[in-house]
């Protein structure tokens, strides 16, 4: 696994060893960020679900200015921290410009009503599964007032792509099969 575009392409990411951390395939990433396009650059993010921190370092390699990353387990956010100073010194930036919560996601609540230009959500595929509507319905708030502003969610190709209130799916990508992943990368509704 490693940073596939931006400045810091080709940077490996490392994997904590014996957890249930599902990184995001460098296939579905370069999908999801061609996608994207110029709005990644000067922009501010929110990985959640973080792991690896794969969403916002790849991000930050092409052009974010800051990010936050949330993340509960302990040992994996140790390997996000080394993983964002890898990065970080390929950008030669302060890794400081990012902040790693450890914190369960769905007790978070960004600080000062902060809000971001792109929310990255990578929930447990068994989260996916069991309904993930009530964080949902919070994410909205916390994006940017911009036209540009995305949420990207990351779910089983199998399942529909869930409703959030005031954004529409713009695009999916990826297989729409069982255990393969999507990502759908919703917008605001005109």
């Amino acid at each position: 696994m490693r940073i596939t575009g931006g400045i810091a392409r080709g940077i490996p990411l490392k994997v904590p060893q014996k957890t249930t951390v599902r990184p995001a395939t460098d296939f579905l990433r370069e999908a999801i960020f061609s996608s994207l396009g110029p709005i990644v650059q000067d922009a501010s993010f929110l990985d959640l679900f973080a792991g690896t921190g794969a969403y916002g370092l790849e991000t930050l390699s092409r052009g974010a200015c800051l990010g936050t990353f949330v993340e509960r387990d302990r040992k994996t956010i140790l390997t996000l921290k080394d993983n964002l100073a890898a990065v970080a010194k390929s950008l030669q930036c302060d890794p400081g410009a990012c902040e790693c919560i450890s914190k369960d996601v769905l007790n978070f609540t960004p600080k000062n009503e902060q809000r971001f230009d792109l929310i990255f959500i990578d929930p447990p595929y068994e989260m996916s599964r069991d309904g993930i509507e009530p964080l949902l319905e919070k994410l909205p708030a916390w994006l940017t007032p911009t036209e540009t502003a995305r949420i990207i969610l990351e779910i089983p190709g199998e399942l529909p792509p869930p409703l959030i209130s005031g954004l529409e799916p713009l695009r999916t990508l990826g297989k729409a099969s069982a255990n393969q992943p999507c990502a759908i990368i919703y917008g605001k509704t005109s």
